[in-house]
């Protein structure tokens, strides 16, 4: 039995470091928030997950209702990361399913999904421009962000260039064309419902969970403009939500060493 319980170690060990990331846990953040006057509800959603040494930042505009101006196209979002890494663009690239109503051309020079050359990020070693984050991803220049910052800087789609004004937002899951203001169709090209980004550069044994915080999602072209907080931020006023997911890897290994621990019952 021992040899047995040994090898069942030893194979959930070697799963957990065939992950490379499996001490990683993914975390999601969403935020909820209803404004007054024509905004209405707004609603978000940001997935931080390991892959290799990179972070990947899933940001989805999820309210399952209509929008129609420019402050209720979500365009960017800010977050921090404890001990303050360095971190590159990979890529930017639209979320299976996605598309990208106002624009009928080709993306960026990256193909298939390719929107590194609308969307910007940057990393601060003391809080960005206007904001109390120190990293941000964003489709709007907003006064923190130039073309120099962007995912793909040799490309651009709507003129002038990246990140400037609403192009490549993020309209929610419930949009439909009718209704929308001269602001929304005149984008250029927006992005329904969602972006995956990719950064490298995390330090060895990196964990969202633990790491990421203070996460804020902008809308529109201005920081005046609505903003709403994932997780849990006191006196926000937003209803937020904080979701840790399990490790794979982790389950793998808790799972064989039920199943070891169940032969050994079988064989008393």
């Amino acid at each position: 039995m021992k040899n047995l319980l040994g090898k069942t170690l030893l194979i959930a060990l070697s799963a957990w470091a065939a992950t490379g990331s499996s001490w990683a846990v993914p975390v999601t953040f969403t935020g909820n928030k209803v404004f007054g006057g024509d905004i209405g509800a707004l609603q978000a959603y940001a997935r931080f997950e390991v892959v290799g040494n990179n972070l990947k930042v899933t940001l989805r505009n999820t309210l399952a209702l209509d929008a129609d101006r420019p402050a209720q196209i979500l365009t960017g979002i800010y977050f921090d990361i404890e001990g303050g890494p360095t971190l590159s663009t990979l890529s930017a690239n639209l979320l299976p399913g996605s598309t990208t109503p106002y624009y009928s051309g080709g993306l960026c020079t990256g193909g298939g999904g390719d929107v590194g050359c609308e969307w910007a990020y940057l990393g601060a070693p003391s809080s960005l421009p206007g904001v109390s984050q120190r990293y941000g991803i964003s489709s709007s220049g907003l006064g923190i962000f130039g073309p120099h910052h962007r995912f793909d800087t040799t490309s651009d789609l709507v003129k002038p260039a990246e990140p400037d004004g609403l192009q490549f937002g993020i309209l929610p899951s419930g949009w439909v064309p009718a209704g929308d203001n001269g602001g929304v169709k005149g984008t250029g090209g927006l992005i329904k419902d969602g972006v995956v980004f990719l950064l490298s550069g995390l330090p060895t044994f990196f964990d969202p969970l633990a790491s990421i915080s203070n996460v804020r999602f902008q809308y529109g072209t201005a920081l005046a403009e609505p903003s709403i907080y994932g997780g849990d931020v006191e006196g926000s006023g937003d209803v937020t939500a904080i979701v840790p997911e399990p490790s794979s890897a982790l389950l793998l290994g808790a799972g064989l060493v039920f199943a070891a621990w169940a032969h050994r019952r079988r064989r008393r």
